[in-house]
């Protein structure tokens, strides 16, 4: 189940993607304002989603197909199975939408993975802070790192202050990538968080 954070507009609200809990900005608002636009197919409603969300947080595009349908899925916890297409298009019986086809949502690439596929490794990283103004700078700067260097990953903002600790944060904001910890205290420069996710990639 998603759990929201750090209040208002720039709430950080976590799903989970391939298994791992991401943190999202502004999901909250973009479940709300797809839901308003009334029933959709499917591949119709994954797209929307993914295109509100991209347009709060950076999205690998390696890793887009996979945010989109955990994106249906989480509206689906919230409102319900949406009204569904007319039978023939598109979905398997279980009712569970079929992967977007080779276009994939709108931007994509890619189509459906084939038996030959290879894994995508996801990097995860972790900004720990209360929520205040220098954490959500931090997330943004990472973000943004991330996406100059077309790199996948999970970004998830951690405030529970107990877990500060399990990870040696003495000061906030922290920054955590793969398990490791790179800094604490301040907010490094993007070139600077750049550098750590290389070192991890």
């Amino acid at each position: 189940m998603a759990q929201g954070c750090c209040g208002r507009g720039d709430a950080v609200t976590q799903v989970v993607v391939r298994g791992m809990k991401v943190g999202l900005v502004g999901l909250e608002e973009c479940l709300e304002q797809v839901r308003r636009l009334g029933p959709l197919a499917p591949d119709r409603l994954a797209a929307e989603l993914l295109r509100c969300v991209e347009s709060k947080n950076y999205v690998a595009a390696a890793a887009r197909e996979d945010y989109a349908w955990a994106l249906v899925e989480e509206f689906e916890r919230r409102y319900g199975a949406p009204q569904r297409a007319p039978a023939g298009a598109g979905g398997p019986a279980s009712g569970r939408p079929a992967a977007p086809g080779p276009a994939g949502p709108p931007g994509s690439s890619r189509g459906t993975p084939g038996a030959g596929a290879k894994e995508v490794k996801t990097m995860e990283i972790k900004v720990l802070g209360p929520g205040c103004a220098r954490c959500h700078t931090l997330q943004q700067r990472t973000m943004d790192a991330l996406a100059e260097l077309d790199v996948a990953a999970d970004v998830e903002m951690i405030t529970d202050r107990q877990r500060f600790l399990d990870y040696g944060v003495l000061a906030t904001p922290g920054l955590v990538v793969n398990g490791k910890l790179k800094m604490y205290g301040r907010v490094p420069t993007k070139e600077e968080i750049k550098g750590w996710i290389r070192e991890e990639a």
